[in-house]
């Protein structure tokens, strides 16, 4: 379960959305699992929920509240392995309806009350990886791709929906940079770099410590930069930072 869409530019909780669902690898072709094709797929069901009332009060949540609609649906990602001397394929969409009637926040623009919605979203990428030597200390990511995420506009009068239409629905490129630091095979510390529709997004993660060998408590914060070479859009916020606590839990080596 996650309130952070991938295929969006938003922080946990902004996006005002609970994602939750099954994550399951499939393998192709048996036998060596070094050569076989796996593929990890999560297919996860999207609800509206709205957080907007609940991220000012937070102290570790510094962002404005949110101004775009994320529409309920299904969201499915596709993660597969190297096949035939090809790059690492990454495929994630999400699909649904957009409810203009029932927006969960609005703006006045021109005097006129206003809603933005999305409801379909899809990125597709290939990963390249790399490490800094023989003992993979340092582990390197980097995905090259594209991705598109339609905007509606829908204007209202007393409440009452007047007319939606599709106001932004541009192809994007996308570059992610990951960085793992993984001493004795084990992950201490993370970083990663994401550019997509002119928005720098960071995230860096250190391990604080280990239970039992197998639970990790981990503190990490994510933050999103306003755009680069464009202003704002009008259901974008400026720029915001997330901290978060993470406990992993582990199974049994």
């Amino acid at each position: 379960a996650t309130t952070e869409p991938n295929t969006l530019n938003v922080l946990p909780w902004e996006s005002m959305t609970l994602d939750a669902g099954l994550r399951s690898l499939l393998t192709i072709g048996g036998g060596d699992l070094r050569n076989a094709f796996i593929v990890d797929a999560k297919i996860m069901a999207r609800m509206s929920v709205n957080t907007s009332s609940i991220i000012e009060p937070v102290p570790f949540a510094l962002m404005d509240p949110p101004k775009l609609n994320v529409g309920s649906g299904v969201a499915m990602e596709l993660h597969g392995s190297r096949f035939v001397g090809f790059p690492f394929l990454n495929i994630s969409f999400a699909t649904g309806d957009p409810d203009f009637t029932d927006p969960i926040v609005t703006q006045t623009i021109n005097e006129r009350d206003v809603a933005f919605f999305t409801a379909q979203q899809w990125e597709t990428s290939v990963s390249y990886y790399w490490a800094s030597a023989n003992d993979r200390l340092v582990r390197f990511r980097m995905d090259l791709g594209v991705g598109q995420t339609p905007v509606y506009k829908a204007f209202y009068t007393s409440g009452e929906l007047d007319s939606a239409y599709l106001d932004y629905n541009d192809l994007q490129p996308l570059l992610a940079l990951y960085f793992n630091f993984a001493p004795s095979n084990e992950d201490y510390m993370g970083a990663s770099m994401r550019f997509f529709d002119g928005r720098p997004t960071f995230d860096v993660w250190l391990k604080l410590f280990t239970l039992m060998n197998d639970y990790d408590f981990r503190f990490a914060v994510k933050t999103i930069m306003s755009p680069f070479f464009r202003p704002l859009r009008p259901w974008e916020n400026s720029s915001g930072v997330f901290f978060q606590l993470r406990f992993r839990w582990g199974f049994e080596k």
